[in-house]
C-alpha cells in the first residue's frame, strides 16, 4: 500500500519504467520513461494536462493499494483494484530486460513532506510455468 502525501514512484528495472504515484489521480499508476529519454511510455496521459485519462481510483490523503506486474515487455498496474496501465513495450525491455525495483521520493523544500510506502510484498513470477 501506498500513501503519497506529495509525489514518488515505484521505478522497475532503475533505470527503466517508472510507475508514477503523486498527489493526483491524473497520472499514478501511469507509465513514466526514467532515464530512458523521458517521456510516458504509457498511451496516456499526454502530456501534463491531469484531465486526459484522470481516474478515480486514488484516494487522496489516505492509504492506497497498488499493484505492479512486470512480465517480459509487459508492465500492467492496478490502484485499488482498478486497472490504470496496460503497456507493452518491446523496445524498453530489449534495453532494460531486468534489474531490480527503486522507491522514488522526489526532493522537496519543504518540512513535513513525506512519501509513505507500508506492506510491501515483492514475489519472483514462476516463468516457467508460462
Amino acid at each position: 500500500a501506498e500513501k503519497p502525501d506529495k509525489k514518488g514512484g515505484t521505478q522497475t528495472r532503475v533505470n527503466g519504467p517508472q510507475v508514477e504515484l503523486e498527489h493526483s489521480p491524473g497520472q499514478t499508476g501511469y507509465i513514466y520513461g526514467e532515464a530512458m529519454g523521458g517521456g510516458w511510455r504509457s498511451p496516456e496521459p499526454r502530456g501534463k494536462d491531469r484531465s486526459l485519462r484522470e481516474h478515480s481510483a486514488l484516494m487522496n490523503d489516505d492509504w492506497n493499494q497498488v499493484r505492479i506486474l512486470a512480465e517480459g515487455p509487459r508492465i500492467r498496474t492496478w490502484i485499488n483494484a482498478q486497472l490504470i496501465a496496460d503497456l507493452t513495450d518491446e523496445a524498453a525491455y530489449a534495453s532494460h530486460p531486468e534489474g531490480f525495483l527503486g522507491l522514488q521520493i522526489h526532493s522537496h523544500k519543504v518540512d513535513g513532506d513525506e512519501v509513505e510506502w507500508r506492506n510491501i510484498r515483492i514475489r519472483e513470477l514462476n516463468t516457467a510455468a508460462k
